[in-house]
């Protein structure tokens, strides 16, 4: 995706867990209202739900990489269990 000077991405809720790559350019990226200034391969990881905003500095190409985890189908029934309870994903 790429992204010019002025324009910005507001209150972008991420509907799975997400890699976002910053590919070239810079910005101020929150998450969840924390603020990182970011440059050209930069790597942040965002959880299902977090708010993700970006405000470029200058024009700016990014990636958002989406995925979900998923537990092997033969997993240990204790790890699942645990799994179960922490609901981690």
């Amino acid at each position: 995706m790429t992204m010019k000077l002025g324009e910005q991405l507001d209150s972008y809720y991420l509907p799975t867990s997400t890699f976002l790559y910053i590919t070239r350019g810079s910005a101020k990226i929150y998450m969840d209202g924390d603020m990182q200034i970011t440059e050209s391969f930069h790597i942040i990881h965002g959880g299902k739900g977090m708010c993700l905003d970006i405000i470029p500095k200058e024009s700016l190409e990014y990636y958002l990489i989406m995925y979900k985890a998923m537990i092997p189908p033969k997993s240990n029934k204790e790890i699942m269990k645990l799994i179960d309870k922490m609901n981690p994903y």
